[in-house]
């Protein structure tokens, strides 16, 4: 898609996310994607200063986290899916940015993932940075609430450490895409690693 297609909601939703959940049920093995929330960000030119009005679309983000909890998930899950979530919930759930793949075994856990990618490139400010989660210590983690107008969830701030391992993708062109963990329900951790 161009630039200019991903200020058209239908077009973002019949062609980038049919293609992002084509390519995500193929390289996992999955049964199944259903996205359940997508956020585009087109930076204002005068971002980070705030321009006294609200911005079109959502601006990059200056705080570390980790989008949701392990807790918060099977919420979503229930919340997205009704009747049918208690039957998703036995199953394998792989979460990429609000994208669930059920899968068959082990029952009852689950995997956040996000997929990130530059409208346009290269990407030369704001980087989208991520941390390699052995190199966070659990002291460094906090739940915080998350209140929208309709629910609330809750996601993990994650504060400043000099041992903390940081990596961004230099010059990231549209046709390259990241896709990391942010959660899993096997770790015992908070943020589940």
């Amino acid at each position: 898609m161009l630039y200019r297609d991903f200020s058209d909601p239908e077009r973002v939703n019949a062609i980038y996310l049919h293609g992002v959940a084509t390519h995500l049920k193929e390289m996992l093995g999955a049964r199944h994607v259903q996205i359940y929330e997508h956020m585009i960000r087109k930076r204002h030119p005068d971002f980070p200063i705030s321009t006294g009005k609200e911005y079109q679309y959502d601006q990059p983000t200056s705080q570390a986290h980790i989008d949701i909890t392990p807790s918060s998930i099977e919420a979503l899950v229930a919340r997205q899916n009704g009747d049918q979530a208690e039957g998703m919930q036995k199953h394998h759930l792989q979460c990429i940015k609000y994208v669930l793949i059920p899968r068959s075994s082990p029952p009852q856990t689950f995997i956040v993932c996000s997929v990130w990618k530059p409208l346009r490139g290269p990407l030369q400010d704001w980087p989208l940075a991520v941390c390699d989660a052995a190199s966070v210590d659990a002291d460094n983690l906090v739940v915080s609430d998350k209140v929208y107008s309709n629910f609330a969830t809750e996601n993990i701030q994650v504060h400043r450490d000099a041992r903390q391992r940081w990596y961004y993708l230099s010059g990231q062109q549209p046709d390259e895409l990241l896709v990391f963990r942010q959660t899993d329900s096997k770790r015992k951790e908070m943020g589940g690693g």
